[in-house]
C-alpha cells in the first residue's frame, strides 16, 4: 500500500506547538503529514534500494588512538570526531581514518574537561564538549581551546552550533530555569536569544510537555529533531528560527495525542499506532526513523517522494538494518548524517570477525576495501565506518 503526503495548513497548530516562543518563522504556513501505518508487515527492501556508492573507512588503529567505545561520532568534510565515554577522550580523525590528535584534556584549568556528556563538530572545523562545571568548550580543529560558553543554570539534554548560535533541549521534567521551554537557541556568551515548545499547563495534577526526544541531526541548512508528544520533526535555520516541517498522523485507529501527553503515559504506550523515535535520519530522497514499538528496535523507511513508509525487519545474520545486496558486505542501521546525501554507521570489530570467518560470504563481497578489511581485522582495531551515498 502507497501512502500520499498532504500538505495542511497548520494556522491552530502552530499557536499550540510554539505557544510563547520569542521568535518563530512566519513565512512556513503549511506542514507535511505523513501517514503511518504501524501495522505494516516488515518489507524485502535491500541497500540497492537507496544506495549509490558505500565507502569503507578504517579508523587507524594505535596505542594512542585505540578508541574503547564510540559514544557519538561526527563527520564534515574533512574530518571524523569521536567521543569515547569509557575513557573520557575525543579522538580527531582526518574523513580517510587517519589519526590526528587527542582535542583537550582532563583536568580544572582553562581549556581542560571533567566529564564530557557530548560534542559537536561544525563544516568550518569548530570543535565543542559539553563538559562538567556547565558549561560548552570550543577548540579550533588544531586542538587549541578558544572559549568557554557558559551555560549558567540550565542543564542540557543535547545541543548543537550551528553558525553563531548554539541549540540545545533540556531534559524531561522541565524546569523553571528556562521559563518551562524544552528548546532554547544562545549566543557564544551563554545569553539566551529564543526559545520554543513550552510546557502545557497540569491536566488533573499530571504535569505534561513538549519534548524533544532525539538528538539533533544537521542538514546543510538547518538542524532537526523529533518532539514526541505530537509526533512532529522541526527544523531550525542558522537565524535561529523554528518550523515544523514534518508531522506523523497514525489514522483513526490511534489512541488521540492529547492522551498521551503525560510522559509517563507515553512512555508506557502500548496501543498499534505509536511508536517511540529513538534515531532519525535524512537523506535527499528518504527520512530513516529507529523506533521502540512494542519493546523492539524497528528501522521504518519513508519515501519522501510519494509518502510510503517501509517497515524493515531487522533480523540479520550478522548485523541488523538493510540487507547489504549492493556489494554483499555487512548489513546497514542508519546512526548518523555525513551530509545531505550520505549517511554512515559504525562497525565494531566483534562483527566484522565473525564476517571474516564466513568463506562463504567473504567469495560474495565486491569491494576490495572491505575485503582487505576483513582479512586484516583482529580484537585489537578500532571500529571500522560504512559510509552509504544515497540516491
Amino acid at each position: 500500500m502507497y501512502y500520499k503526503i498532504v500538505t495542511i495548513c497548520f494556522i491552530g497548530l502552530a499557536s499550540v506547538l510554539i505557544s510563547g516562543c520569542d521568535e518563530y518563522d512566519n513565512r512556513s504556513t503549511q506542514i507535511q503529514s505523513i501517514n503511518f501505518d504501524a501495522s505494516r508487515k516488515p518489507q524485502n527492501y535491500q541497500l540497492k534500494d537507496i544506495a549509490k556508492n558505500i565507502e569503507y573507512i578504517e579508523l587507524e588503529s594505535s596505542s594512542e588512538s585505540f578508541i574503547g567505545e564510540i559514544s557519538q561520532i561526527l563527520y564534515n568534510e574533512n574530518h571524523i570526531l569521536v567521543l569515547d565515554k569509557k575513557l573520557q577522550e575525543i579522538f580527531l580523525f582526518s574523513s580517510k581514518g587517519k589519526f590526528i590528535r587527542k582535542i583537550g584534556r582532563r583536568g580544572n584549568g582553562p581549556g581542560e574537561y571533567g566529564t564530557v556528556f557530548s560534542v559537536d563538530l561544525t563544516p568550518d572545523g569548530l570543535i565543542y564538549l559539553h563538559s562538567t562545571g556547565n558549561k560548552i568548550l570550543e577548540y579550533n580543529i588544531s586542538g587549541d581551546f578558544t572559549r568557554s560558553i557558559p551555560l549558567k543554570k540550565i542543564k542540557l539534554q543535547y545541543f548543537k552550533v550551528i553558525g553563531e548560535r548554539v541549540v540545545f533541549a533540556i531534559p524531561y521534567p522541565l524546569t523553571e530555569v528556562c521559563g518551562g521551554y524544552s528548546l532554547g537557541v544562545m549566543d557564544k556568551t551563554g545569553n539566551i536569544k529564543n526559545k520554543f515548545l513550552f510546557r502545557n499547563q497540569p491536566n488533573n495534577g499530571k504535569p505534561q510537555g513538549i519534548v524533544c526526544n532525539t538528538g539533533f541531526y544537521t542538514r546543510s541548512d538547518s538542524i532537526c529533531f523529533w518532539e514526541y508528544i505530537y509526533d512532529t520533526i522541526y527544523c531550525i535555520t542558522p537565524k535561529g528560527f523554528l518550523a515544523p516541517k514534518w508531522v506523523i498522523n497514525y489514522g483513526s485507529n490511534a489512541i488521540p495525542r492529547d492522551a498521551f501527553r503525560d510522559i509517563g503515559t507515553l512512555n508506557s504506550a502500548k496501543h498499534s499506532g505509536m511508536f517511540l523515535v529513538s534515531h532519525l535520519l535524512e537523506s535527499k530522497e528518504h527520512m530513516f526513523f529507529i523506533a521502540l514499538q512494542h519493546r523492539r528496535r524497528q528501522l521504518y523507511i519513508l519515501k519522501k517522494r510519494n509518502g510510503e513508509i517501509l517497515t524493515i525487519s531487522p533480523k540479520e545474520k550478522h548485523f541488523f538494518g538493510l540487507s547489504n545486496n549492493f556489494d554483499f558486505g555487512p548489513s546497514f542501521w542508519p546512526q548518523n548524517n555525513v551530509n545531505d546525501s550520505t549517511i554512515a554507521c559504525v562497525l565494531n570489530p566483534e562483527k566484522l570477525i565473525l564476517m571474516s570467518q564466513d568463506e562463504q560470504l567473504l567469495s560474495k563481497i565486491k569491494n576490495d576495501d572491505l575485503f582487505q578489511i576483513l582479512k586484516l581485522i583482529n580484537v585489537k582495531s578500532n571500529p571500522v565506518l560504512m559510509k552509504v551515498t544515497t540516491k
